[in-house]
């Protein structure tokens, strides 16, 4: 029985080592075709299908694995999963740019706003471009004035010397009564160790990381 088990082992052993690069090439062209059927049908931009399409198949499983990390768009699933489907209410519904703008430099604008909300572009707002270190005094002073509110989104918050001075002047606003609220990029969260989050916690300012996750392959778009 043992001499039966053994020679069967030996045959499919000399079966595989026999056929083995078949079998791997057979399983890299199906992946590669996978990577490309998908890419084909999500892509919008025609450049970066090309681009994504010719990783796949110059560099065998490295390209596809690299297409599965970082090239594929979960943002959208994700925000269906977040919001139970309601993402998908105005579909179809483009009241978008409509009339457009009569300021033919607003006219790309207003369709960026439009296929980002589907919604027209507003007239009544003011804009005031500032560099960098006014911007960040102007943000401050309005944190020090808000008496209700305060709503802090950004992509990169530091935990450096201007940082500590934005999560003082926001422990400030919480302690007088002023409702805060801060989401930081699960990305940009990273670009200072430790992070700021540690220390909004430790203010007790609440605070939460926009689609956070230390696995690479649940971040909805990595690049």
């Amino acid at each position: 029985m043992e001499r039966g088990a053994q020679s069967w082992f030996n045959q499919g052993l000399e079966i595989w080592t026999y056929y083995w690069p078949a079998i791997a090439a057979g399983l890299t062209v199906l992946l590669a075709l996978a990577a490309t059927v998908h890419l084909l049908f999500s892509k919008r931009d025609p450049r970066a299908a090309a681009a994504w399409m010719g990783l796949v198949w110059l560099l065998p499983v490295i390209g596809s694995l690299l297409y599965l990390i970082l090239g594929i768009n979960r943002i959208r699933r994700r925000a269906r999963q977040l919001t139970g489907g309601d993402t998908e209410r105005i579909t179809g519904w483009r009241a978008a740019a409509e009339p457009a703008p009569t300021n033919a430099n607003l006219h790309s604008l207003a369709q960026l706003v439009g296929d980002l909300t589907s919604l027209p572009l507003a007239g009544g707002n003011q804009i005031k471009a500032l560099a960098s270190r006014d911007a960040l005094a102007e943000m401050l002073n309005a944190i020090h004035a808000a008496r209700d509110t305060v709503y802090l989104s950004t992509y990169i918050f530091g935990n450096d010397d201007a940082g500590r001075v934005f999560v003082e002047a926001l422990r400030m606003a919480c302690e007088r009564g002023v409702r805060v609220r801060v989401l930081v990029d699960g990305v940009g969260s990273w670009y200072s160790l430790p992070t700021i989050m540690r220390r909004l916690d430790a203010a007790k300012i609440p605070a939460a990381r926009f689609l956070y996750s230390l696995a690479p392959w649940r971040m909805p778009y990595l690049n």
